[in-house]
């Protein structure tokens, strides 16, 4: 079994919080230029209002996400021909499978999450684990950043820093998926384990919960529902980055931070294009 890999994962997630200025900007969009792609009547439901569906945008984010991949690999060569029309395949691809939606529903509404849901299933559908790991890991990010997307809860997360965060169950969903891309397998799986992870904490009433006590309970969760090769991938990835902690290679050192009220807590590519690069199927077609 191949497991997930620490150096490789840290690699990419260094590539995807660079600054914008310091990575290479290509025109991924204009590959779809002369394309006669079709596409259903779309109405994209966003956290800020509906918005209109552009192929050209998922375009720009597939060639972001296989830059990221493409720097953390070093290559230098990205914005080639076989890269460009990986891109406009998998865009086509994507743009069928919304003809197919839309038999169900005109015109599809369809939410953000669930946009990139439907085009993590087509990446994992051409075997383009890092570029889904890579798109993955630019919602992370975004997560971070934007406070107003986290769901607000009863309780709140206490990191490794002793900082205290709100609940946010779409970051430990994103957390599962990757380690099923990891594994080149489906991710789907991870809704429901985060929904049963979710479900664990509120009826445990607790008001603050800390992250290693959210992972026991994923590791849990995978188990009872027999993903035993994830469950293990994912203790093994925690246990690396444990070590990595230590050592002093990741996160920062601990903080000081606010009091916790203790009473309330109840307790605390091309060469390496093997299965393991985006494009492997591309250029079999």
């Amino acid at each position: 079994m191949s497991t997930p890999s620490l150096a490789h994962d840290l690699a990419l997630k260094r590539a995807v919080h660079a600054p914008i200025e310091q990575k290479p900007h290509f025109a991924w969009r204009d590959v779809l230029a002369n394309e006669d792609i079709t596409i259903p009547s779309i109405v994209l439901l966003c956290p800020h209002g509906e918005e209109r569906f552009a192929l050209g945008e998922v375009a720009d984010t597939l060639g972001k996400a296989l830059t990221n991949v493409c720097l953390a690999r070093g290559e230098k060569e990205i914005f080639t021909d076989t890269n460009r029309a990986w891109v406009t395949g998998i865009c086509r691809e994507l743009a069928t499978n919304l003809v197919h939606q839309a038999l169900a529903q005109t015109p599809l509404r369809l939410t953000l999450n669930g946009l990139y849901e439907l085009i993590e299933k087509t990446l994992v559908d051409n075997n383009a684990y890092f570029v889904a790991k890579s798109l993955l890991l630019n919602r992370a990010r975004k997560l971070s950043v934007d406070r107003d997307s986290a769901a607000q809860a009863a309780f709140r997360v206490i990191r490794r820093n002793n900082q205290v965060v709100p609940w946010n169950e779409q970051k430990v969903e994103i957390a599962i998926r990757k380690t099923f891309l990891s594994l080149e397998r489906d991710s789907s799986p991870a809704v429901a384990i985060t929904r049963a992870v979710a479900a664990r904490v509120q009826i445990s009433k607790l008001a603050f919960v800390h992250i290693e006590e959210i992972q026991d309970m994923v590791q849990e969760e995978l188990m009872k529902a027999g993903h035993y090769k994830v469950a293990e991938a994912y203790i093994l990835f925690r246990a690396d980055r444990a070590s990595a902690r230590a050592s002093g290679k990741i996160d920062p050192p601990v903080v000081a931070a606010a009091p916790v009220n203790r009473s309330i807590m109840a307790r605390a590519v091309p060469a390496a294009m093997t299965r393991t690069w985006p494009m492997a199927s591309a250029r079999a077609a």
